[in-house]
């Protein structure tokens, strides 16, 4: 027995595709990745037309230094949120701190590539950790990466020295 939907789709006249259809379904999926991650010579430049749309939107401050080889750059929400949105920028070989979360903290990898005992994350890649994850991120040599990071929470460094450098980091 046939139920409602099958019967519709077996009345339904179908379109044939275009001969060129998937092509450009694949060319579009490219030019919104473009759009989307760049290479780190244009995001390190003050010249924010090569941000995503969706970061260029944002009032955004200036490159802060927050510890060796890693810089931040916050975004302004338009409300009164908790969460903190900022781009975050390590040079090639940069060991993050060891830390954990107080929060939920979503990471996209704009540029470049970093690694850690849950896998290594690249261009488009999407991390996301809280406060059962522990990791300490190693940037890939190579080239800086950028990554676009929201947080509700802030981090826990770990270890004596991080612990010493926690009111000194303000993330």
């Amino acid at each position: 027995m046939q139920g409602v939907g099958g019967a519709l789709l077996a009345e339904a006249v179908g379109t044939p595709f275009q001969p060129d259809a998937l092509t450009r379904a694949f060319a579009r999926i490219e030019a919104m990745e473009r759009e989307f991650v760049r290479r780190p010579a244009e995001i390190e430049r003050d010249d924010d037309r090569h941000l995503p749309q969706a970061v260029r939107d944002f009032a955004r401050g200036d490159w802060q230094w927050i510890g060796p080889g890693i810089h931040r750059r916050m975004l302004a929400l338009p409300d009164d949120s908790a969460a903190r949105v900022f781009l975050l920028k390590a040079r090639p070989g940069t060991k993050m701190p060891d830390h954990t979360h107080t929060g939920v903290e979503f990471t996209l990898v704009l540029s470049g590539a970093f690694a850690h005992d849950l896998g290594r994350f690249g261009p488009g890649d999407f991390e996301e950790a809280d406060e059962s994850v522990e990791h300490q991120p190693i940037v890939e040599a190579g080239e800086v990466c950028i990554c676009l990071v929201a947080m509700d929470g802030t981090l826990k460094l770990n270890g004596m020295i991080g612990r010493l450098l926690q009111p000194f980091v303000g993330v």
